[in-house]
């Protein structure tokens, strides 16, 4: 199971959800909008992150409410990120431009900013 939930946090979108969901519970549609995706590929998304068992469902109303399965966890992945790029000689803008699209280089989207840098890529990355 641990193994299944790596891999399909392995991808920027996916990630983007997670870290959104972190901030509490979704409908799908307001994840595609904050995060500017496509409804279906929000979908889809959400769909390879529940059968990892990352994001559960609830009913509430005529549409299902989305959340994080164990909040615990993506704590223990923000705290390895923030260490991973809080190591000496290491630069957090190391591959930036392949692991995020043009579009999150410069956005204040809290939900792509790494946990506890204080700031987006751009303000990080200076622009690059």
């Amino acid at each position: 199971m641990v193994a299944a939930a790596l891999d399909a946090l392995a991808d920027r979108n996916r990630i983007r959800v997670v870290e959104r969901l972190a901030q509490g519970d979704a409908r799908a549609e307001v994840l595609a909008a904050r995060l500017d995706l496509e409804p279906d590929v929000v979908e889809a998304e959400v769909a390879r992150l529940s059968t990892a068992g990352v994001v559960i469902t609830r009913e509430a109303g005529d549409r299902p409410l989305l959340r994080l399965a164990d909040s615990a966890s993506w704590w223990v992945i923000e705290q390895i990120a923030e260490a991973i790029f809080s190591t000496p000689g290491s630069h957090p803008c190391s591959g930036v431009g392949s692991a995020l699209g043009p579009q999150d280089q410069t956005t204040t989207d809290p939900a792509i900013s790494r946990p506890g840098d204080g700031g987006t890529v751009d303000d990080r990355c200076g622009g690059n």
